[in-house]
């Protein structure tokens, strides 16, 4: 019987795993879908979180990130690379990631 329990316990990991990859496998535009006035409805649990939209900042080279409160869509960060301090709007439900970087001023 301790067989029978290990292979059911191995089959409920490996359809787990595969609904998991699937999430991943499908292209992020069959992610979203459209309502009867035509806006884009999207899935909340599909966006980046905070510390996501960090690490993708921070991935392009940034520092020293501090993120302002979302509009929406859309998170602005404050961050430096190199002697400046820039300006970032991230969209953090969509597949574009970073959408507008602008210098605010030098950094200290």
């Amino acid at each position: 019987m301790g067989w029978r329990v290990s292979i059911l316990r191995l089959a409920v990991v490996a359809a787990s795993t595969t609904l998991c990859l699937l999430q991943f496998a499908i292209p992020a535009e069959a992610q979203f879908r459209r309502n009867s006035q035509g806006q884009v409805l999207i899935n909340p649990l599909l966006c980046y979180t905070d510390r996501q939209v960090r690490q993708a900042i921070a991935a392009q080279g940034f520092t020293n990130i501090f993120l302002n409160a979302p509009i929406e869509d859309v998170i602005r960060a404050r961050a430096t690379r190199g002697n400046t301090v820039y300006l970032i709007d991230f969209d953090r439900c969509g597949a574009t990631g970073i959408i507008g970087v602008a210098p605010l001023r030098p950094a200290n």
